[in-house]
This record gives C-alpha cells, structure tokens and sequence, in this order.
C-alpha cells in the first residue's frame, strides 16, 4: 500500500511539472502580458530562464539601454515628448525587473509590482530633478528659483516642507496666519506687507532713495525678518 501512494504521488507530481511545460500560460503566469508585448504571449523563454524568473539578459536583448526612450525596439527614432526624458542611460544598474513587470493584472502580479526609485540614478543625477521633472505651473513654484529637494524628498512628491524663513522669517508679530500675508488664498505667490504696514509710497520711495534704492515694490527682498534696516539687521518695522 505504502508503493502505492509513492507512485501516485510521482505520477501526480510528474503531471503537474508536464503540465507547467506544456501549458506555462495557465500553469504559472501571473497574467495577461502588456499590449507591447502581447505577440509573445506563451513564449516565456522570451523573458524567463529556467528557476531564475525574468532576467535583464533577455531585456536588453531587444531593448538597448543606450536607446530606450530614443528609439524603439527596432531602431525607429521616438518622437520627443513634453515632460519625458530618456533616463535609462543613467541608470546604476540593468536589473529591469527592479521598476518593470510585463504581467500587470492579475492577483499574484499585484502582489509583486515594482516601483521606481529615484537609489537606482547615479549619484550626479539625482540632484538634477529638471533634467527629467517640469514644474507644475503653480504661483508658489513660479517663485522657486533652488532645488526641488528644498522642499520635495525623493521617496514621495508630497508630502512637500515649505522652508518659509528661506524668503521671509515669521518671527515675532510675522508669526500670523497665512491669510494676513497672501490676501489670495489660491495664489501663495503673491503677498501684501500693507495688510499691516500702511507705508506712505512716497515716503518710502523717498527714504529709499537715500539708500541708491530704486525698486521698493518687494518688501522681502531686503527685509527678510521685517528688520527696518533690511536683511535681519535689527530694528523694528512699524
């Protein structure tokens, strides 16, 4: 009786390894391939090699890092588009599989899907968030002239830290709300200092001039702590 089950079991599990050659697609895919790929439906040595999964070998096999986003997989030019760069170049490593999956449904695909991280750029490249990101058309990052990093990690776009003592310290009396400043709520880039100052225009042209000062239309400019000096010599403005 004991043979018995021995050779069941070895006939079972003989079945279910046919099986996975004979029938890879139902036997083990995780899902439906994307549409770019969909000509190599069934033919998983494309991508896979025995007991290792997908490998970047077979990748690049068809797809040349020093192309990818230039031209396509048969050598055709790719028409620029606005906001997408090519990158790959840079990339440390050809792991593929480390932000790319051809089975994107499916429950074991979710399970396993890749993201990208900004770890797998060069050093030198990660700081060049312009060579691949536009700024989103916004009052606040019109005004932006450093680093989106200021402001931005590159584990996440939000949440963003807004460094406000960067461009004005809300020390003291500044310490209000941001209503007091920015009358519009919906444009941060614009601001009044005589929501509280009622300066005469006169009198400050005047006193400014004195100074060799000609352009007194931004307060910040020069009193970044509300310093009536200018740039946080002491003093109080009133």
């Amino acid at each position: 009786m004991k043979n018995w089950g021995i050779w069941l079991y070895g006939v079972v599990l003989a079945g279910l390894v046919s099986l996975i050659f004979l029938m890879p697609a139902q036997m083990i895919s995780p899902g439906k391939l994307i549409p770019a790929h969909a000509n190599l439906e069934g033919q998983c040595a494309s991508c896979h090699a025995p007991f290792q999964g997908a490998i970047a070998d077979k990748c690049i096999s068809c797809h040349t890092v020093a192309d990818i986003g230039l031209k396509t997989s048969k050598g055709a030019l790719i028409t620029p588009i606005a906001g997408k760069v090519p990158f790959h170049q840079s990339l440390t490593t050809q792991n593929c599989m480390s932000c790319h999956t051809d089975h994107p449904g499916g429950n074991i695909a979710a399970m396993i899907q890749p993201s990208f991280s900004h770890n797998l750029l060069a050093a030198n490249v990660q700081s060049q968030c312009a060579s691949c990101h536009i700024a989103p058309k916004t009052a606040v990052h019109a005004e932006m002239k450093g680093q989106c990093s200021s402001c931005h990690s590159q584990q996440a776009w939000k949440p963003a830290t807004f460094d406000h003592t960067k461009f004005f310290a809300l020390t003291g009396p500044h310490n209000v709300p941001c209503a007091t400043c920015h009358i519009v709520a919906s444009d941060f880039g614009q601001h009044s200092c005589t929501t509280c100052h009622e300066h005469s225009p006169i009198r400050i042209a005047q006193q400014h001039r004195e100074e060799g000062i000609t352009n007194t239309t931004n307060c910040v400019s020069c009193h970044r702590t509300g310093s009536e000096e200018g740039h946080g010599r002491g003093g109080d403005d009133d």
